[in-house]
C-alpha cells in the first residue's frame, strides 16, 4: 500500500480540489496551491491531518488512482507505463522482482549468502527450464534490489535501470571491472577465512588477468587498484561485512552497544513494540465487579521515546492486537482530546515507521502481520533469544508506566508478591476500564511526553519529535480505508454471482460485479477482513493487486455485523447452535442479545476469570448500545466459548474459518 508524506512538492486532492502543497512558511504551517484557481491558501499541520482522518485529504498519485480511478483506466495507466519502457530495461526489472518476491515468501530471518543462496538458486533453475538465457546473480545484489524494493514502498519501479536519467555522468571505471571486483569481495573478503584487502586487490588482479586473455587489445580492462577495491568494501554494510566474515552470533553481539545507544538517527527509523500484563485490576462499567487484568501493547519511537501508539483491552497478545496499536501508532491522533477531554495536551507522535523491533512471540511471527509489515515497506527485525539489550525503550517504558500509573492506583496487584502483603486487589479495585484507558492516555501525554529524559540529554520526548518533524515528514497510509483491510487476516475465495462469502455471511457490490465482467463469472482470489468489523471484506483485484471495499449484504445483515469482532461472531454462532440447527441472520441477531443479557445476569455469579472473558466479548462495542440494567441471575447459565470450561478454545476462534463448526445458513 502507498504511504503518504504531506511535503514539499506533495500533490493533494484535498477537500475534492487538487492542490500542490508549495512550502513551509512557519513552523507546523505549510502553504498549498489550488491549481485549478491559482489560490494560494495556508493550512496548520494538524488541520491536514485533521482532514485526512475525515477522508477529506487524499494522495493525488497513483495510490489514489488505483483506489479511486475507474479499473479500465488505472490498467491503461500501468500498461501505458509498462509498454513505455525499452523491452530489455522492462525483462530486467521483472527478473529482479521475481527474486525479490522469492525471497520474501522464503521468510528468512538474516539475508546472508547461506541463506540467500538456495533461494536464488531455485528461481534460476526455473529461469534456465524456461530456456531464458539469464546470469545468476549474486547473493548481495539479491539483498541490495530487496533493500531498494522496501524503501520505496514496494514500487517495482525502484527496481528499473534508469542509468539513462543520470545526466552527463560517465563511470569512472568499467561496469565489467567493478562486477569483477563484487565477485573477487564476495570470494576473498566477505568468507569466514577473512581475507585481507590486499588478498582481495591480489584475487580481483587475478580475475582481470584471465578476463583480459579473451580481450581485444582496445577492450581489455584495466588492473584495479588498492583504493577502488577498498571503496567498494567500504560501501558494504558493516553489519553484513562482519556476519560473513564472523557469523550472525558475533555481530549481533557487536552491535548490540550500537543498539542500546540507537543506531537511529531519525524518528520513524526503529520502533519497538511489546506486550504486558498490567498490574491493575479493573472493574466492570456496569456492573462494578471486577474482571481481571488488562493486556497493554505498547509501540516507543526509538529516536525521540515518544510513545507512537497503544492498544489496551481484555484481547490476549495476539495478530489483533499488535494490529490495534500499529493502526494507532500509524495514524494522526487528532480525536484524542475530544475522547479524553481531561487531557491538556496534544499527542503530536505519528507514523509508519522504517523498522519494526520485535521479540519471538508467536503473534510476531504471524503471516498477517509480515503482509502488513511488507504492504507498508516496513522492515522486521526480530530480537534474538537472550539478548534483552535489543529493545530496552519498551521494557523500560513499561516498568515505568507500571510504577507510575498501576501502583498508585487501587486495585493494584504490584510487580513484586512481597511488596503485596495482604492486600487483596479485588477487593480493593475501584477503577473501570474506560476510567484507566483515560488515566493512561492522560499520563502519557500530559505526563511522560513532557518530561525530560536522560537518554535524551534532558530534553522531553516531544522537544525531540518537535525538532526534527520538519526535517522527517511522518508517512501516513495513503487510504486509511483501505489500511483497515490491511490491518486484518487474509483468506481466499471465490467470487460468484453471490458476491463472496465469509465466516457465513455474503459480501457483494455494484464494483465487485464489474470485476466479475473483467475476469470472468467466477474466479479465485485473496480477501482481506478486520478480525474488529467484520461489517465488511476487502477483495483484492487479481492483477492490479489494489483492494476493494465489499460491505455485506442486506439492512438486516449491516445492523447486525456493524461494530462485531469476528471472535464475538463465532461465539454468536456457537451459541445460536444450541437452539436450533439452521442458522438464520435472524438466529443469530437473537443470539447476540442473548448473549448480552446472560452477561450482564451472570457476572454476578461467575469467577473472575469468566468475567474477564465475558468483558473481552464486551470490548468493541459500543457502551451506549449495552442494557444498563444489571440483575443477579441464580441460574448461572453458560456461554459456550465464553464460560469457564472454553478457556482453550477462545484462541482457536480468534483468526480463522468457522466452516468446520457451522453449518450453511441463508442471508437475507
Amino acid at each position: 500500500m502507498a504511504k503518504l508524506s504531506i511535503g514539499k512538492g506533495q500533490e493533494l486532492i484535498l477537500d475534492q480540489r487538487y492542490c500542490k502543497v508549495v512550502r513551509m512558511i512557519e513552523a507546523n504551517v505549510w502553504q498549498v496551491e489550488f491549481l485549478e484557481t491559482g489560490k494560494y491558501e495556508t493550512f496548520a499541520y494538524e488541520e491536514l491531518m485533521r482532514m485526512y482522518m475525515e477522508r477529506k485529504l487524499k494522495p493525488a498519485n497513483d495510490a489514489l488512482m488505483a483506489t479511486h480511478m475507474p479499473n479500465k483506466e488505472y490498467r491503461q495507466a500501468q500498461i501505458a507505463w509498462m509498454e513505455a519502457l525499452p523491452e530489455k530495461q522492462r525483462e530486467r526489472a521483472v527478473e529482479k522482482y521475481t527474486y525479490v518476491i522469492a525471497v520474501r515468501e522464503a521468510k528468512l530471518r538474516y539475508y546472508t549468502e547461506e541463506t540467500l543462496n538456495p533461494v536464488i538458486d531455485e528461481v534460476y533453475e526455473k529461469y534456465k527450464k524456461s530456456g531464458d538465457d539469464v546470469e545468476r546473480p549474486n547473493w548481495s545484489s539479491v539483498n541490495r534490489w530487496r533493500k531498494k524494493f522496501i524503501k520505496s514502498g514496494q514500487d517495482i519501479r525502484s527496481l528499473v535501470n534508469q542509468h539513462d536519467k543520470k545526466g552527463n555522468r560517465e563511470r569512472r571505471y568499467p561496469q565489467d571491472l567493478e562486477e569483477i571486483i563484487h565477485r573477487a569481495i564476495n570470494e576473498t573478503y566477505l568468507t569466514r577465512e577473512r581475507g585481507t584487502v590486499k588478498d582481495t586487490v591480489d584475487s580481483a588482479i587475478a580475475m582481470v588477468a584471465d578476463e583480459n586473455k579473451f580481450r581485444t587489445d582496445h577492450t581489455r580492462l584495466q588492473m584495479p587498484t588498492w583504493s577502488i577495491v577498498k571503496r567498494l568494501i567500504q560501501a558494504i554494510d558493516k553489519f553484513d561485512v562482519v556476519v560473513a566474515r564472523e557469523g550472525v552470533e558475533v555481530a549481533e553481539q557487536k552491535f548490540r552497544a550500537a543498539a542500546d545507544k540507537i543506531v537511529a538517527t531519525n524518528i520513524l527509523e526503529y520502533v519497538q513494540i511489546d506486550h504486558t500484563t498490567m498490574d491493575s485490576m479493573l472493574i466492570d462499567d456496569v456492573s462494578l465487579l471486577p474482571i481481571g487484568r488488562p493486556t497493554l501493547t505498547v509501540c516507543i519511537d526509538v529516536k525521540s521515546r515518544s510513545i507512537l501508539g497503544i492498544y489496551i483491552g481484555f484481547e490476549p497478545a495476539s495478530f489483533v492486537s499488535v494490529a490495534q496499536c500499529l493502526r494507532h501508532a500509524f495514524m494522526p491522533k487528532v480525536d484524542l482530546n475530544m475522547r479524553y477531554p481531561s487531557i491538556e495536551g496534544k499527542w503530536i507522535a505519528f507514523g509508519i515507521p522504517e523498522n519494526l523491533i520485535v521479540d519471538n512471540g508467536l503473534e510476531f511471527h504471524s503471516d498477517h502481520l509480515e503482509d502488513l509489515c511488507y504492504s507498508f515497506g516496513i522492515n522486521m527485525e526480530y530480537m534474538p533469544r537472550k539478548t534483552p539489550w535489543f529493545k530496552p525503550h519498551v521494557e523500560r517504558f513499561i516498568g515505568t508506566l507500571n510504577r507510575d500509573v498501576s501502583h498508585k492506583t487501587p486495585g493494584t496487584t504490584f510487580s513484586n508478591i512481597f511488596e503485596k502483603g495482604d492486600y487483596d486487589p479485588n477487593k480493593n479495585a475501584v477503577m473501570t476500564l474506560s476510567s484507566f484507558k483515560e488515566v493512561v492516555h492522560k499520563w502519557v501525554v500530559d505526563v511522560y511526553h513532557k518530561s525530560g529524559h536522560k537518554g535524551l540529554g534532558g530534553k522531553s520526548p516531544n522537544e525531540v519529535w518537535e525538532s526534527m518533524i520538519n526535517d522527517v515528514i511522518p508517512p501516513i497510509p495513503a487510504d486509511p480505508d483501505i489500511f483497515d483491510g490491511l490491518m486484518g487476516g487474509t483468506a481466499k475465495r471465490v467470487v460468484s454471482h453471490q458476491g463472496v462469502e465469509f465466516s457465513r455471511l455474503q459480501y457483494n457490490s455494484k464494483e465487485l460485479r464489474e470485476m466479475r465482467q473483467r475476469y470472468g463469472d467466477r474466479f479465485e482470489t485473496k480477501i482481506r477482513y478486520n478480525p474488529t468489523d467484520i461489517c465488511e471484506v476487502y477483495v483484492e483485484d487479481p492483477v492490479s493487486k489494489r483492494l476493494l471495499r465489499v460491505p455485506v449484504v442486506g439492512d438486516v445483515n449491516k445492523k447486525y455485523a456493524e461494530g462485531l469482532s469476528l471472535w464475538q461472531h463465532k461465539v454468536i454462532c456457537r451459541h445460536a447452535m444450541q437452539s436450533t440447527s439452521r442458522l438464520t441472520i435472524e438466529a443469530l441477531a437473537k443470539a447476540k442479545q442473548d448473549i448480552r443479557k446472560i452477561i450482564e445476569d451472570d457476572i454476578f455469579n461467575k469467577k473472575l476469570k469468566t468475567r474477564k472473558k465475558q468483558a473481552r466479548f464486551n470490548e468493541f462495542d459500543d457502551p451506549r448500545m449495552r442494557n444498563k440494567s444489571c440483575e443477579s441471575s441464580p441460574e448461572g447459565r453458560q456461554i459456550e466459548g465464553i464460560g469457564t470450561d472454553a478457556s482453550s478454545s477462545d484462541e482457536d476462534l480468534l483468526i480463522g474459518d468457522f466452516d468446520d463448526v457451522v453449518p450453511d445458513f441463508p442471508v437475507s
